[in-house]
């Protein structure tokens, strides 16, 4: 009875999700959509749907400061720690300067192709790549180098 109930219960976002989908795709066969336009709309809105599913961490906001320390410094000092060796950026900081710091980063999720910085842009953010990997173009468009995630 019950254990069979919640094996079979579906998730409801994920179902609203699934029902936006074929709304949506619906809608562009109605409305001849070019098929690449048809792909790219749904590619962004799985991942807004995936990201919005890992981003609550907002209600993080109200723990006493201590709690958010320690939920920071799991989520994210992994990564950090990577650029406190000698000759990083964050070599020789103190504890308590990566901890005000790793209280204050968010996840982003950029999408493939998207731009994270533009030449001439003066970026007011500092960017960890958690997973996958960030190209660095020239003015030509020309890969100039590759920053991964698994590389420290």
């Amino acid at each position: 009875g019950t254990l069979l109930n919640y094996l079979v219960r579906k998730d409801p976002q994920e179902e609203a999700h699934k029902q936006q989908m074929v709304n949506v795709r619906l809608f562009m066969d109605q409305k001849n959509i070019p098929q690449e336009l048809h792909q790219r709309v749904d590619l962004y809105l799985d991942f807004q749907f995936q990201k919005n599913r890992q981003n609550a961490v907002s209600s993080l906001v109200d723990l006493p400061k201590s709690l958010r320390i320690k939920v920071a410094n799991a989520n994210y000092r992994e990564i950090v720690d990577k650029c406190v060796t000698a000759g990083r950026a964050f070599a020789g900081c103190k504890d308590q300067f990566l901890n005000a710091m790793l209280v204050k980063l968010h996840v982003s999720h950029i999408m493939s192709g998207d731009h994270v910085v533009k030449r001439d842009d003066l970026p007011r953010e500092l960017y960890f790549v958690l997973s996958g990997s960030v190209q660095v173009v020239d003015e030509n468009d020309r890969v100039q180098k590759i920053v991964r995630s698994d590389v420290p």
